[in-house]
C-alpha cells in the first residue's frame, strides 16, 4: 500500500523548499567588455575576451593590463622606462554575468596607491575605474590596482499567488476524501 502524507506535510515541505536560500554568487567564466582610454574619449581598447582565463584578458600596448578574477579587478600601469605622452585614463568592464543572476552592489580599491584613483562606479552589470595622469604624477614605475567587487542575487521570482489558494485545495479535497472513507468504513 503506498505511502500517504498528510496535505500539511507536502505544504510544509513545498513551503521550505521555496524558501531555501540561493547558492553562493559565481561570476560566470564568459565573455565581457572591456574599454580602456583618456577619461572621457573614445576608448584605445574596445574588446571582448573570455574572462578568469589564465593571464590577462585586456591588455593595451603591452604597458596597461586588466585581469579579472571571481570577486577581483586588478589593474596594472607599467610606466618603467615610459618616455610617451600621458593623461588621465579610464578602465570599464561590463557585461558581467553570475550564476545564479545577480547584480553588482559595490567596488572598492583594495590596495593600490589611492591618492591615484579619482573614482570607481558600478552598475549592475559593470565596473569602472578612473585614475589621474600617473606619469605627470611621478608614478612612473609599476603601479598594481586591486579591487574587489561585490554583488547580491536578483530576487527570485515570487511563489505564485495561486499556489497557496491551490495547495488549501488540495489539502480540502484530501479531507474530504478521508471523511468520505470514514463514513464508508462506519456504515459497513
Amino acid at each position: 500500500m503506498p505511502a500517504k502524507f498528510p496535505a500539511a506535510v507536502v505544504a510544509a515541505a513545498l513551503a521550505a523548499f521555496c524558501a531555501a536560500p540561493a547558492h553562493a554568487l559565481t561570476l560566470m567564466g564568459d565573455v565581457v567588455s572591456g574599454a580602456f582610454g583618456v577619461t572621457g574619449e573614445t576608448p584605445f581598447l574596445d574588446m571582448t575576451a573570455p574572462v578568469m582565463d589564465p593571464g590577462s584578458e585586456f591588455i593595451y600596448g603591452d604597458r596597461v593590463t586588466a585581469n579579472l578574477t571571481d570577486w577581483q579587478l586588478t589593474i596594472t600601469y607599467d610606466f618603467v622606462d615610459y618616455l610617451g605622452e600621458s593623461a588621465p585614463t579610464e578602465w570599464t568592464l561590463g557585461d558581467l554575468d553570475f550564476a545564479p543572476a545577480a547584480r553588482i552592489t559595490g567596488f572598492s580599491l583594495v590596495s593600490g596607491p589611492a591618492k591615484m584613483l579619482v573614482e570607481t562606479r558600478f552598475t549592475d552589470d559593470s565596473l569602472t575605474a578612473s585614475f589621474r595622469d600617473m606619469v605627470e604624477a611621478g608614478y612612473t614605475g609599476v603601479n598594481t590596482f586591486v579591487f574587489a567587487f561585490e554583488a547580491e542575487a536578483v530576487a527570485q521570482a515570487p511563489l505564485p499567488a495561486a499556489l497557496p489558494m491551490a495547495l488549501a485545495g488540495f489539502g480540502a479535497l484530501a479531507g474530504a476524501a478521508r471523511l468520505r472513507r470514514a463514513r464508508g468504513r462506519a456504515a459497513a
